[in-house]
């Protein structure tokens, strides 16, 4: 065979070899950026759903604390002698209620079930607060706010725990 058949067919085996390798890297490439931003995205969504849920965690705990602070305010209202002490603080705090019951759907819909039940017993405490504190009796509500601290503080635990905060 001739020197010079021999040189080209080796030089076109060569660049053969040479595109073949550069198509597979090029392939084995393409896979591993789709994988790289499938895992990005995954990432995002997670991230985007924590932020979420931390938004409606904090929406949450803001109108609890409104609630709160209301309690203090009808301790020292003036109310009716033979008023129910239900009614009086439906009345007097009707608003922040609405949006920590409006807060609490959400928390439902968003927490995973250890939130829900403290959050449903979080609720459950301001409301025995609230007509503790339309009672006008200084000493149980003061005693009634310290019992209120855990389920709070439990409630706040248990988000922390969901969105993975340590």
């Amino acid at each position: 065979m001739d020197p010079a058949v021999i040189a080209v067919a080796g030089t076109l085996a060569g660049v053969i070899a040479t595109s073949l390798t550069s198509l597979a890297s090029a392939l084995l490439l393409q896979r591993n950026q789709r994988d790289v931003m499938r895992e990005q995205l995954a990432r995002n969504d997670l991230r985007q759903h924590r932020e979420e849920l931390r938004a409606e965690f904090i929406k949450y705990l803001e109108s609890y604390d409104a609630a709160f602070m209301k309690t203090t305010y009808a301790l020292t209202a003036s109310r009716s002698a033979t008023q129910d002490p239900d009614i009086f603080w439906w009345e007097y705090a009707g608003e922040e209620m609405r949006k920590l019951q409006h807060s609490y759907l959400a928390v439902c819909i968003t927490g995973n079930s250890d939130v829900r039940q403290a959050a449903r017993d979080c609720l459950g405490s301001i409301w025995t607060l609230g007509r503790t504190a339309s009672t006008g009796d200084r000493t149980e509500y003061e005693q009634t706010k310290e019992e209120s601290r855990e389920p709070r503080d439990r409630l706040r635990s248990k988000m922390r725990e969901q969105l993975n905060i340590h």
